[in-house]
């Protein structure tokens, strides 16, 4: 093995992953409801946004989707779980998630 492949290796390694668990319907609130797992060996912790946009490319979901994420790490672990909940629209996200700081 040369060393370009080996370094190729380590690099596959750190790659951020994302294993989606299980996906419902929720459509009282109009939202899928996703729970997943990230895998980051060698990488710090990552942001809801990394998150949310791999999870948005795992799922082909287009830019007009909007997704709130909860992420919990676990100690001692680099493979934290989360949630998301996925809404047809920014509009309807804010309607049943709340805008913030309105």
């Amino acid at each position: 093995m040369t060393n370009e492949e080996k370094e190729s290796k380590k690099e596959e390694k750190k790659k951020l992953k994302i294993e989606i668990g299980a996906i419902s319907e929720n459509k009282i609130l109009d939202r899928k409801e996703i729970s997943f797992t990230v895998s980051h060996p060698g990488l710090p912790t990552p942001s809801k946004k990394e998150v949310a946009d791999l999870l948005a490319k795992s799922l082909g979901l287009s830019e007009d989707d909007a997704v709130a994420i909860s992420i919990t790490p676990r100690f001692g672990s680099n493979r934290p779980r989360g949630r998301a909940k996925v809404y047809p629209n920014m509009e309807s996200m804010i309607r049943i998630e709340g805008g913030g700081n309105e």
